[in-house]
């Protein structure tokens, strides 16, 4: 698979469902079990008991220019987590209940993945190039 961003994701950006630069923007690793769904997947619901362990990491110094969206790089931490095999990562907006939080963007096609994690620090780099995160 491909990176993409989620339909409803695109949807929320034309609606004005989501502002990338104030908006609270978080970042998950999924399993190796989940099967993205571009065009119905919505909600973190979707992803249900795919999202890795490791806690998700709220977005810092984003940044919006020419419609690519950008942030900080980011490290996620749980030295509890023995052993997952993650396979991508999962941008949403933050906030409501758990499971109703909606899904921006699906990063397969990054340096580094598929992992397998041992419980130790991992740093996610976001690419310097000209589409940053995504770009819209």
């Amino acid at each position: 698979m491909a990176n993409f961003l989620y339909d409803a994701g695109r949807n929320l950006f034309l609606t004005g469902g989501v502002n990338w630069t104030s908006d609270g923007i978080r970042i998950a690793m999924v399993k190796n079990t989940y099967t993205a769904v571009q065009a119905t997947h919505t909600l973190t619901g979707d992803v249900g008991a795919n999202f890795s362990a490791y806690t998700p990491v709220l977005l810092s110094g984003k940044t919006a220019s020419a419609g690519v969206a950008d942030a900080d790089d980011v490290i996620f931490y749980n030295g509890a987590v023995a052993s997952e095999s993650i396979n991508a990562l999962v941008v949403y907006k933050s906030g409501g209940t758990p499971g109703t939080a909606q899904l921006i963007a699906y990063i397969d096609t990054a340096t580094g993945f598929p992992l397998t994690t041992n419980g130790a620090p991992i740093d996610i780099i976001f690419d310097s190039g000209a589409n940053k995160i995504f770009k819209l």
